[in-house]
This record gives C-alpha cells, structure tokens and sequence, in this order.
C-alpha cells in the first residue's frame, strides 16, 4: 500500500503515522488483510536505532490466532519500522513492559525483532 504523508515529518513522526496505518489496516474494498486484531493501538517512540513500540487494547489480554498469523503480524511491524531511516530493531512491549509472549501468543518477544529474526 502507498501512502502520502508531508515531507516535513521528522523519523519519530513518520514511525508513528506507519504504525498507526499498519494497525488500522487497508481500506475497504482492499484485497490486503488486516493482521492486527481491531482496537489494537500503539505508541512509538525511537532511540537511536530501536524503535520500542507499545502495544495496547485487546492484543495485550488474548492472542487468539495461531503461530503463522502471530509471527506475520510481527514481520509486518518490524520490516514497516525498519524500512525508515536509521531504524535497524524494534522492541515490542505490551501496555509498558517487557514480556517473554503475547498472552496466549507463543512469538518471543523478549528481545528486539530485526529482519534477520524472520529471515530463519
């Protein structure tokens, strides 16, 4: 998908906008999927080259899809994230922290995700 977005957006501001359209998903009438499940919201923030992103909302209680599904969402985040300047790795927490898994979820989470993670 293509979007456009104002040339003076900073790589923060840019990280957010990506993110957020990533979890909000194609438009209607798009033959692309949605891999996030819906109300799952973010915040991005950048240091250095680690982007952390925070997920929230019903992602965070229950992952109820299967191992395939979690491990594309992931991809996903993580080639969006790095594909913007500077950015090589993305650590993911879940409503402010760290965790091993997403609950019910089996995708380690516990360390920064690169693109080498889903090159295995």
């Amino acid at each position: 998908m293509h979007f456009n977005v104002s040339a003076n957006l900073d790589t923060p501001g840019l990280a957010r906008y990506a993110v957020n359209q990533l979890l909000a998903g194609p438009t209607v009438g798009s033959d692309a999927f949605v891999l996030f499940p819906s109300g799952t919201q973010a915040t991005v923030t950048l240091d250095g080259s680690l982007a952390e992103v925070d997920l929230h909302g019903s992602l965070s209680r229950s992952f109820q899809s299967g191992g395939t599904d979690e491990a594309a969402m992931f991809k996903s985040l993580t080639y969006t994230l790095t594909a913007l300047p500077g950015v090589r790795s993305v650590q993911v927490l879940v409503e402010g922290k760290k965790v091993a898994a997403l609950p019910g979820g089996a995708f380690e989470l516990d360390e920064p995700l690169t693109r080498g993670t889903f090159s295995q």
